[in-house]
C-alpha cells in the first residue's frame, strides 16, 4: 500500500531493489519463503526453536 501511494500521489520514482542474491549468504540461518510468491520484496518464515519470524522487508530506491 505505502508504493501504491508514492506511485499515485508524488512524482517520485521509486524502485524495488532484487536482494536474492544478498539472502543466499543467509540461507543456512533463515529460512526465506518463495520469491515467486512476492513481488515487492521477501518474507522470512518462522522458525520457534529460534525464536524469530515471520518478517517481511524490501529496500526502496529513489530514482532520479
Amino acid at each position: 500500500m505505502a508504493l501504491k501511494q508514492i506511485w499515485e500521489e508524488t512524482n517520485m520514482k521509486i524502485i524495488v531493489k532484487d536482494l536474492s542474491p544478498v539472502l543466499l549468504q543467509t540461507k543456512n540461518v533463515f529460512e526465506v519463503a518463495d520469491q515467486k510468491l512476492f513481488r515487492y520484496g521477501h518474507l522470512v518464515l518462522p522458525c520457534l526453536s529460534q525464536n524469530y519470524g515471520p518478517t517481511y522487508f524490501c529496500k526502496l530506491e529513489k530514482i532520479n
